[in-house]
């Protein structure tokens, strides 16, 4: 099969186009021809909250995208729809994470429809962390227009038959109860004498990360960290990460784990100061580090090496790629019970899934993390990741087209 990809790519930085480069290179290592059109511009430098949108990452550097597309400027729009049909395309695959991307994407695909090629809309979001005006809307009318509603967590395949309800479901694959037993459940709507498919899978494993250069032993003296329990929070730092909640626990965890120190890395998107206020009004601020950066491709397995735990204080998510690079480094999760983040975790097993969104449950969550067979739960996670590669992925997409 021949497969466009149009999103976020290498040299953009970011979980989506690191999920967009590796779907990228496993269908061409099953034998698939692939390409990837990305943006010309992303987003405008005056709207950007963060401090940069590229980065230097050499794992996908190989990757030649085609850069066209730029979303808020319209005159892109019908040279991208060109620049994708030349390529003869059997399926069509967007990535779709904000309804920024609604008037690019779907003048494409209405434009891909009349041409008869088939779309599929891998969606990471519906029910966005932040708040969109007429978000509701517009992401109904990107949905409407797709074959295909690609979801990578059953709490994201909910969302996206909400957006269906009012429809007439006349097929119905797997009850949506059933949904979390299986990977691809589906569930099928008409409309306009045509079907469009919604397909709950998984977010697979990002391996890249794991190069293998440092143990926890050496990872953790390079911070100056040797001797402690790391609780690590990794990526961007927005509000509904639930950082400051992450902060305001770790007096209560200090009472059970005296050596407890929080590695907090990861740029901050908009105000910074609450951040450092509340570590500097902290009795404990001497075992709270805070790097406010992005941290580049070769340095992100230095701080999984060094964390005992992941910390996901989510007070709202979808799923998490951060999920699966500390699976991959071999340490467990302690998460909120929030959106898909639960489905990513075998609670007492591969991680804690916490009782409620409340700094003294998460402190409790990590506690019980930390009374946890640290062996077993390398075991439990080498077993959990084995049926989350990309090969297995791209073998349940293809399945179910």
């Amino acid at each position: 099969m021949k497969f466009v990809q149009v999103g976020p790519v290498y040299p953009y930085r970011g979980g989506i186009a690191h999920f967009a480069g590796c779907l990228h290179k496993q269908l061409i290592e099953d034998g698939h021809d692939s390409v990837v059109i990305t943006f010309q511009r992303q987003y405008p430098e005056l709207i950007f909250p963060g401090k940069g949108q590229t980065e230097d990452n050499d794992y996908f550097k190989d990757i030649k995208a085609e850069r066209v597309l730029t979303p808020y400027d319209p005159t892109t729009y019908h040279k991208t729809y060109k620049a994708i049909v030349k390529h003869k395309p059997d399926y069509v695959i967007f990535q779709f994470f904000l309804p920024y991307f609604v008037p690019s994407y779907s003048y494409l695909l209405k434009r891909l429809r009349r041409k008869g090629i088939k779309t599929i809309v891998v969606t990471h979001n519906i029910d966005f962390h932040e708040k969109w005006p007429f978000a509701n809307f517009l992401t109904r009318q990107l949905l409407i227009k797709a074959d295909y509603i690609l979801t990578l967590s059953n709490s994201v395949f909910v969302d996206a038959i909400k957006n269906f309800s009012h429809w007439r479901r006349y097929k119905k694959s797997n009850p949506v109860q059933e949904s979390k037993a299986k990977n691809c459940d589906q569930i099928i709507y008409h409309l306009d004498k045509r079907d469009i498919k919604i397909i709950s899978s998984f977010h697979p494993l990002y391996e890249f990360h794991n190069r293998n250069a440092y143990s926890t032993d050496k990872a953790k003296e390079i911070l100056n960290l040797k001797g402690k329990d790391v609780i690590l929070f990794f990526g961007y730092i927005k509000p509904y990460k639930g950082v400051e909640m992450l902060i305001k626990s770790l007096p209560h965890i200090k009472k059970k784990l005296p050596n407890a120190v929080l590695l907090i890395v990861g740029e901050i998107y908009g105000d910074d100061q609450q951040y450092h206020s509340l570590i500097e009004n902290s009795e404990f601020k001497e075992d709270i580090v805070l790097m406010d950066e992005y941290v580049s491709d070769n340095l992100v397995e230095l701080y999984f090496k060094a964390g005992d735990t992941l910390a996901l204080p989510y007070i709202q998510a979808t799923q998490s790629g951060v999920v699966q690079i500390a699976y991959v480094m071999n340490i467990g999760v302690v998460v909120t019970p929030v959106g898909g983040l639960p489905e990513m975790v075998i609670d007492g097993k591969t991680g804690m899934v916490t009782s409620s969104v409340d700094e003294a449950d998460f402190a409790e969550g990590i506690i019980k993390y930390f009374e946890l067979d640290k062996q077993q739960v390398k075991d439990d996670i080498a077993e959990y990741r084995a049926n989350l590669s990309w090969k297995k992925f791209v073998s349940d997409m293809i399945e179910a087209l």
